[in-house]
């Protein structure tokens, strides 16, 4: 049976994509890679394009609520929708699909707030929240970045991750670089035996009458790929490290951990 060959200009008809949306992903790549609110003429100078030219892409990009502007100060930043799509991508990850499923009954069984976080080019984002019955009041949603200095999430990671990838975070998280950096190596004692034992503890961290501790889901290759994270109530919370809290958050993560085909060393 004969088939008819594809000559090179037809190959390359079949691969043209649509202009436009090239041009519109560029610019998103552009208020992506900024790290926070950007003017147009910097998002312009990133994505190689006349700021002319880019304005008409970024109010159509406005009204998709992929991007939205700050009215007072001008700049541009990733919308909701973008956000939305940003954790839908990380909840796709089949580590995140494990634990998603067993989330809500682990928040029912110790009947705390739990939320789930993966590490991002910013730094954790929480990709699952899951209220107790008695919910807590705290600014933490979907897509959320969390500190990771200044989070018993972050810190989770900052313990478990390498060095440089920490500290490169850190640098782009903190407004002052330096004073980031030099709280960080402050920390690096803790970070040691945050690692050492899987749990990070935060006593009124970041809220003074909120209490929470993350523990490390680790991947098949040793290496943490989420962290489950409890938080509460100071009165109710008991944030101490032998506490049957603690037990029982790290008894979750060890077995996500499993799921994943991670092997106990000495196993």
């Amino acid at each position: 049976m004969l088939t008819q060959s594809t000559s090179p200009a037809q190959e390359e008809k079949a691969s043209r994509g649509i202009q436009s949306v090239d041009t519109a992903a560029l610019l998103l790549q552009a208020i992506a890679e900024a790290g926070g609110p950007v003017m147009l003429k910097d998002i312009s100078a990133r994505a190689g394009l006349a700021a002319s030219k880019a304005h008409p892409y970024l109010v159509s990009l406005i009204k998709a609520q992929l991007v939205q502007k700050d009215r007072a100060s001008g700049c541009y930043e990733l919308g909701p929708m973008a956000i939305r799509l940003g954790v839908s991508a990380l909840r796709g990850l089949k580590p995140v699909k494990l634990a998603s499923a067993e989330l809500p009954g682990f928040a029912r069984e110790i009947d705390h707030t739990v939320a789930l976080a993966v590490w991002s080019n910013k730094g954790p984002a929480i990709v699952q929240i899951e209220e107790s019955s008695h919910p807590i009041h705290v600014d933490m949603r979907l897509g959320t970045v969390m500190s990771i200095l200044g989070s018993a999430t972050g810190r989770i990671f900052a313990a478990c991750l390498p060095e440089g990838k920490v500290r490169a975070a850190v640098a782009e998280q903190e407004p002052k670089t330096e004073e980031g950096l030099l709280r960080y190596e402050a920390l690096r004692p803790e970070l040691e035996q945050i690692a050492a034992s899987g749990i990070a503890l935060a006593r009124g961290l970041e809220i003074p009458w909120i209490n929470s501790m993350s523990a490390a889901v680790y991947d098949y290759t040793g290496s943490i790929c989420m962290a489950v994270t409890a938080l509460g109530p100071a009165g109710d919370f008991d944030a101490a490290p032998d506490s049957a809290l603690a037990r029982a958050l790290l008894d979750f993560a060890a077995r996500l951990s499993e799921q994943n085909g991670y092997i106990r060393p000495g196993c």
